[in-house]
């Protein structure tokens, strides 16, 4: 009996604390990665590093890149979390023209380009309390492409993301879920303004902290 009722208020004392962490007050910080999918510009929401080659002969293209992100939030209410996600995106690329032997390929050009992207986002957690909370995520922001010669324009980033967040213990959760992300972009070549959209659904996977 002693044991049983050393269980049980283990067991309540372990759920009481995870229901803390989505409560009114809690900080979070994350990070998230995307498993599936990629993005025509700026990369909101994701941990990622990438290499790669495109081949269109005799052009061929290849390039890296190197994506860096992270959110926090706090909760105003129990469950209703506001946030701000924050990433930075770097690439290179080459592009060469293939030959045959003897002669030698041609390197037409090299590129660089930056993306940065900000993103409020609110978040809302169900069945709280629970080792499992399932979760669904709205978000709106800006970005910024600059190239290595100082060319730049701006996109408008809109996405949703929901999932199933688990809690490994009091403060860390394993967050498992789907992700859309859509980018409205508007540049100008020779004085013709060209906008475009560029959208992504994929899988992805993040752990958050919560304090």
């Amino acid at each position: 009996m002693k044991y049983l009722m050393t269980i049980i208020f283990a067991g309540a004392a372990f759920f009481s604390s995870l229901s803390a962490q989505t409560e009114k007050g809690t900080y979070m910080l994350g990070g998230t990665t995307n498993l599936i999918g990629g993005f025509n510009g700026v990369l909101p929401n994701q941990l990622s590093l990438g290499f790669g080659k495109n081949t269109q002969k005799p052009l061929e293209v290849t390039y890296t890149n190197f994506n860096l992100s992270s959110n926090g939030g706090f909760f105003v209410a129990n469950g209703l979390m506001l946030g701000l996600n924050v990433s930075a995106f770097h690439g290179n690329s080459t592009t060469t023209v293939k030959r045959s032997a003897p002669q030698r390929d041609t390197t037409l050009a090299k590129n660089k380009y930056t993306d940065l992207a900000l993103t409020p986002f609110v978040r809302y957690y169900l069945n709280q309390g629970q080792k499992i909370q399932y979760f669904g995520e709205a978000r709106a922001g800006i970005g910024i492409n600059k190239t290595d010669n100082n060319d730049s324009n701006s996109n408008t980033i809109v996405g949703a993301k929901a999932g199933a967040a688990i809690f490994l213990n009091s403060k860390v959760s394993l967050d498992l879920f789907v992700d859309f992300t859509g980018g409205f972009s508007e540049s100008k070549e020779s004085g013709v303004s060209i906008k475009e959209f560029d959208s992504v659904m994929g899988f992805g996977l993040g752990f958050d902290i919560f304090l």
